[in-house]
């Protein structure tokens, strides 16, 4: 097996036996984090908000929210980074170290191009479905709510948006779900992992308790967009299994989005 260098991080031959890789206990844990661990850190932050601030203040309160939707993520980024650490510092501190390689920043740029690229088919696609239904499109419900909070206290969400969500969902999705199952199948990793990493922007609770045909429609057309989005981020993984690309990739694709979104909202003042 090789020997990693002092300053450089060189994979080895087989990059499914790095001297420095998580065992697949590590990647589950990773993976349950921050899929379920969110859940249950979104419910005791908003309970801390809850007591210093009235549930009609904290529901009514956009620019609250803001602070709560930052305040999660932080504490999903403390937990999930410290555990990351804790089950492989030699191997974390290596892969810290590739922000610094242009290689990184290569690989990042390639499958965000190739994204865009899928994206832009699947627009024409898109809008070929809405003119044949006559369906009136508008963002899903996560979307909508990133764009309002971002117009009312945008600070918090930039943070949440552009540097934490891109670190805790590529540790949980690709560094944990994706590196655990590619080493029983890399295929059926990407398509699972894409799955589930779409299904998580994708306001299934929405539409369990307040069905309707339109809510339905327009997220199952919005869903392809975020698939497209995790096979992207997975084969960016894929490439040289480090986490740093695909965290890359994550950074350019919400700082882009999140660009383009306060460009709009300063045009329509």
């Amino acid at each position: 097996m090789q020997i990693y260098g002092k300053d450089k991080f060189n994979l080895p031959p087989d990059k499914h036996k790095t001297l420095y890789s998580l065992s697949n206990t590590s990647c589950i844990i990773l993976f349950l984090i921050g899929w379920l661990g969110f859940q249950a850190i979104g419910y005791l932050v908003e309970l801390i908000f809850l007591s210093f601030v009235g549930i009609e203040e904290f529901n009514a309160n956009i620019s609250l929210q803001a602070y709560f939707q930052m305040a999660v993520y932080l504490v999903l980024f403390a937990i999930i980074v410290s555990c990351f650490y804790l089950f492989d510092r030699d191997g974390f501190i290596r892969k810290i170290k590739t922000f610094k390689q242009a290689s990184t920043f290569q690989t990042a740029i390639i499958f965000l191009g190739l994204y865009y690229l899928l994206n832009f088919a699947y627009s024409i696609l898109q809008q070929v479905i809405i003119n044949l239904g006559n369906i009136q499109l508008s963002p899903n419900n996560n979307q909508s709510t990133i764009e309002t909070l971002l117009s009312v206290n945008p600070i918090p969400i930039v943070i949440t948006t552009v540097i934490l969500a891109p670190i805790c969902e590529e540790l949980t999705y690709r560094q944990g779900l994706y590196e655990v199952l590619s080493r029983k199948n890399e295929n059926l990793a990407i398509i699972l992992t894409a799955l589930i990493f779409s299904l998580i922007h994708v306001d299934i609770i929405g539409i369990c308790l307040d069905f309707s045909t339109d809510l339905l429609i327009n997220e199952l057309l919005n869903f392809p967009a975020y698939l497209l989005a995790g096979i992207a981020l997975s084969l960016a993984y894929k490439k040289h299994h480090l986490v740093t690309e695909s965290i890359s990739m994550h950074f350019m694709v919400n700082l882009i989005s999140t660009i383009i979104l306060l460009l709009e909202n300063l045009i329509n003042v």
